[in-house]
Parts: C-alpha cells; structure tokens; sequence
C-alpha cells in the first residue's frame, strides 16, 4: 500500500452471546461484507480495479485466512434454511430481536412505510464478557 492509502481492519467475533436469552448466536456482518456476496459484475470490476487486497470492504477469519466462496455458500444455504417468510398483508407491523433473526434479506418492491425504533443497544465489550470472547469465532472486517 502506498503512503496516501488508509485501510483499517476491525476484529469482531463471528458468535455472541445473546444478553437476554444466554443463546449464542451467529451475529455479524459476514454476507454484507464477503466480497463474494457482491453482484458478480461488481466483484469482477472491483478485483479488476483493486485487487483483493485493497477492496473498500471484504471479511476474513480471526486469524487473517480467507473465507473461501465455498464456506460463504455454507453460510448463506444456512441462512436460507432457517429463512422465515410470509405474506405481507396491509398494516402488518415486524418487530424484530436482531440478534435472534436475520431480517431483510429479500428484495422487496412496491410502496411501504418502514419506522425503526431501537430497544436496548448493547456494546460489544458487554457481550464479549458474557461469553469470554473466543478468538476461535472471530471474523476480521475489511
């Protein structure tokens, strides 16, 4: 990387412990930030522009190895096994626990109102001590 280049890297656990419930819980941004979840002509132009190394955002594991295009296939057939779905109707109301659910995952079309109201916030030091932060389960974001 040149001297005018800045890139940061954040290490974050891949599995928490949920506050409330004691659940452990696959919670982070994996499919967000893989570089393999990007539209496959935006990846192409990106490695093409960039390289691995330098893309805007990508995810490894805690140790800095790659999370292959295999295991993110693992992960995203996962969350489709335990996707949830229904028949939105008119004045449907969601309320979501973000850590216990996924949530907008599919493309949705047509007029909606979203209002977001957010409950408790926890910080990732309060949940890291509930759980004893296992560095077997840390991602490093990109």
């Amino acid at each position: 990387m040149g001297d005018d280049e800045l890139q940061t890297r954040t290490r974050c656990p891949a599995v928490v412990t949920h506050p409330v419930t004691g659940d452990r819980v696959f919670f982070n941004q994996v499919q967000l930030h893989h570089v393999s979840c990007l539209e496959p002509d935006v990846k192409e132009d990106l490695l093409g522009m960039v390289g691995q190394e330098r893309l805007p955002r990508n995810v490894y594991f805690g140790d800095g190895s790659v999370i292959s295009d295999e295991m993110m296939k693992v992960v995203g057939d996962a969350y489709e096994a335990c996707a949830v779905r229904f028949d939105w109707r008119r004045g449907d109301v969601v309320m979501v626990d973000n850590m216990l659910a996924a949530h907008a995952r599919d493309p949705y079309e047509g007029p909606r109102k979203i209002v977001v109201a957010m409950g408790d916030i926890y910080e990732r030091s309060a949940l890291e001590e509930a759980q004893g932060a296992s560095a077997d389960a840390e991602l490093v974001g990109q």
